[in-house]
């Protein structure tokens, strides 16, 4: 075949095919068999080949050992973690419980899942609404945390408003302010449900500021209704002056009235009356 190499058979003188690989040849015609002209070459070729297969089983093999010892560790070490886990677990959740029982001591639970008393808001909208009084809107909720809370209301003039306001917690204070210094704090205080009466004078918005006696929620609802007329005053009459006499005792006299007490003779310490005696007649001054 054109392109293959061949060698010279020494036997019969037949030229033979030297194979692509492998050390020994064979002759076709008389069955010689001889080592290839390049054995050496490829022996050493083979030697390397069988090297470098070696040194890649050794790696793949070394690979193996080092994953398996590196998955050896990990689950030491997973087991380790979670055994320290476990130990050190009261000590992480000591200032999660010291921070729970600080916020419920202040009462800031109450503030965010308490009772937001929308059942004490209901009595107290019903007694209002049978005295007259319509609602405002839709029931809405607030929280008290540090301090007071403060709801920004519009009133208008002319009408009478009624701010109910029901708490999980009592309610210790209910203040109304307006722009013109206008106050009304509400009569009932320290109780579950309290109502702040106001009819204002002027328009405007005014601010209601809630105080609980701790955190917590409420539900507060405004209603209103018409203002009553106002009594007309009459005009107040001028006051005449009257002019009031001074006492006699007080008033001054003059120099020509004024009269001087008359004078009687000092009597020493030392002289005494005598008795009166029986038949002696009085004498006149």
């Amino acid at each position: 075949m054109p392109g293959m190499k061949s060698s010279k058979c020494p036997q019969c003188g037949a030229f033979t095919a030297i194979p692509p690989t492998g050390l020994e040849m064979t002759c076709e015609y008389c069955g010689l068999a001889r080592p290839v002209p390049d054995a050496d070459r490829r022996r050493q070729q083979m030697e390397k080949a069988e090297r470098a297969r070696r040194k890649a089983e050794e790696k793949v093999r070394s690979e193996g050992e080092r994953r398996a010892q590196k998955e050896k560790e990990k689950r030491e070490g997973r087991r380790r973690s979670a055994v320290s886990w476990v130990l050190t677990l009261p000590l992480k959740l000591l200032p999660l419980l010291v921070v729970g029982f600080v916020a419920y001591q202040l009462g800031l639970y109450h503030a965010f899942f308490g009772d937001p008393g929308r059942q004490h808001l209901d009595a107290e909208v019903e007694r209002l609404k049978g005295e007259g009084y319509a609602g405002i809107g839709a029931v809405q909720q607030g929280r008290v945390l540090f301090g007071p809370t403060t709801l920004y209301l519009t009133l208008e003039q002319g009408k009478c408003y009624a701010l109910a306001l029901g708490a999980g917690r009592r309610i210790t204070q209910v203040r109304l302010q307006a722009r013109s210094r206008e106050e009304h704090t509400a009569g009932r205080t320290n109780e579950m449900a309290t109502t702040a009466r106001l009819c204002p004078r002027a328009g405007g918005v005014r601010q209601a500021r809630v105080t609980l006696t701790g955190a917590g929620r409420f539900s507060w609802a405004l209603l209103h209704r018409d203002a009553p007329a106002l009594k007309v005053k009459a005009a107040p009459q001028p006051r005449r002056r009257v002019r009031r006499r001074r006492p006699a005792r007080l008033r001054r006299r003059s120099p020509a009235t004024r009269r001087r007490p008359e004078r009687t003779a000092p009597t020493g310490r030392s002289q005494q009356v005598a008795p009166p005696q029986e038949g002696d007649e009085p004498v006149e001054p």
